[in-house]
């Protein structure tokens, strides 16, 4: 007998019988988990509630559930449950307690524990044998459903189902198969996954994502944030296939909730992930935890780490960073295989905030500036020529100025543009490339401007320059 087809997790719960559904009587599972359901041992041996004794769930329980959606909850229990060896009920709840731990005490924990574990005995989903809980076939198929598994199989090991299935399940993302889901289950490719979810990166090349290939599509999105939009850095800016890794490395550090340059591609792609997610470390148990309690929770903390740089307008990137700049790819778009989730619950209200919680990133949101008070590249490039003429210095036929001169002219004539000085550099690197402007680069060995030098430095094409060239 093949397996039951997969009934929805969300289906309202029906007194079954004491023999299992056939499968054209797939079990729902409950909506709603019974209030005062029995605790220990007993639990599966206590009848059915009555229709008036059903609740409106554990929330009138205790406090903190009404902050979480229970239905996925179910999904856990029953995902932890539905492994080749079962589960006993002491290590259950000792390995689900951390992703409710933000909002349930143990006791609580141990109750609302239990009348999941009722619920689920009620929809035939689970059993006690020998003292474990195993789940049933119907048990397989629903919780396969939940996860978007194809076919319904009870995981080898919890390590298996966390770091895959589960993973999967709290981003919102189709389960993957073969490498793919081998690539999930990893450290890095969790990061890869959080982030191309959260940014909506366009990763060039094929093969699996690479923190070389994550860099410069978040250098990429930046930039894009930078221009005011992605139609007008899409009108702006060419491939970027010469964008150094120490530039794009800067300009994808400025996502981050505090700018900075990172030092390796690795370490900026683990702090990104973790922030986007709200993770306090960036390891990645760290990073699982905060993904699932995220899934788990109808109204997230409001904590600092919850709000992502990308899903709100931002101000201009930080002015301090030197920028070493060159192209840009373009704008980004969803990657291949990644759908993102749409975050549901059974109350309006909360859908609508997690909704709002959502790791989306669209071009309303890019927009750091209204994008009308930013200057198309022709008449930033004329600015720049009219200001670095009033700084210029040299002889005729060679005079220059320092481009950190011409920068601060333009923040101070120009607060409107709103640009960083990192933003000025990219656009003077666009405008290079186009003949709009030219640039020069200054004599090193000469150490009596050193500190204007050093803050002019753009890199670009494999070159540093310091200088805007003035024409006579």
């Amino acid at each position: 007998m093949g397996a039951p087809a997969a009934p929805p997790l969300a289906a309202e719960r029906a007194a079954t019988d004491t023999a299992a559904p056939s499968v054209d009587q797939a079990a729902p599972s409950i909506a709603k988990a019974p209030t005062g359901a029995p605790s220990g041992a007993h639990a599966a041996h206590s009848p059915s509630p009555s229709p008036s004794q059903a609740g409106d769930g554990a929330a009138a329980a205790t406090h903190g559930v009404s902050a979480l959606d229970l239905e996925g909850l179910r999904t856990l229990v029953l995902a932890r449950v539905a492994v080749v060896e079962g589960v006993a009920r002491a290590e259950l709840a000792r390995d689900l307690q951390p992703y409710v731990a933000h909002r349930l005490a143990p006791g609580e924990w141990r109750d609302v524990l239990e009348q999941q574990i009722h619920a689920l005995q009620i929809a035939n989903a689970l059993t006690l044998q020998q003292g474990r809980l195993r789940a049933t076939e119907v048990g397989i198929a629903m919780v396969s459903n939940a996860l978007g598994v194809r076919q319904p199989r009870a995981a080898a090991t919890w390590p298996e189902q966390r770091a895959v299935r589960l993973m999967a399940w709290a981003l919102g993302v189709a389960q993957p198969v073969g490498r793919r889901a081998k690539f999930l289950g990893s450290p890095e490719g969790l990061r890869a996954f959080v982030l191309v979810n959260a940014f909506d990166l366009k990763l060039k090349g094929a093969g699996q994502p690479t923190p070389a290939k994550l860099r410069a599509a978040l250098a990429t999105h930046a930039l894009v944030r930078a221009f005011g939009s992605a139609r007008r850095a899409r009108q702006e800016i060419r491939d970027g296939a010469d964008l150094s890794p120490q530039a794009a490395r800067l300009l994808a550090g400025q996502l981050a909730q505090r700018p900075r340059d990172f030092g390796t591609d690795r370490r900026l792609v683990a702090v990104l992930a973790a922030e986007q997610v709200g993770a306090v470390q960036h390891d990645h148990g760290a990073l699982q935890l905060a993904l699932i309690r995220r899934r788990l929770d109808l109204v997230p903390p409001a904590t600092k780490a919850e709000v992502a740089p990308a899903t709100q307008p931002a101000p201009g990137l930080a002015r301090d960073q030197t920028a070493a700049v060159g192209d840009t790819t373009s704008s980004p778009a969803p990657a291949a295989g990644v759908d993102r989730r749409a975050a549901t619950s059974r109350d309006g209200d909360a859908s609508a905030t997690r909704q709002a919680q959502a790791i989306t990133l669209d071009d309303a949101s890019a927009t750091v500036v209204d994008a009308a008070a930013r200057p198309d590249l022709e008449q930033f490039a004329a600015q720049v020529a009219a200001l670095a003429k009033t700084q210029a210095r040299g002889w005729s036929g060679d005079r220059k100025a320092y481009i950190s001169d011409v920068s601060q002219l333009i923040r101070e004539r120009h607060a409107a543009w709103a640009l960083s000085d990192i933003e000025f550099k990219a656009m003077l690197a666009a405008a290079h490339q186009a003949g709009l402007v030219a640039l020069g680069f200054a004599d090193l060995k000469d150490k009596s401007d050193l500190a204007r030098v050093q803050a002019s430095a753009l890199s670009a094409k494999n070159a540093v320059w310091h200088y805007i060239r003035v024409e006579d």
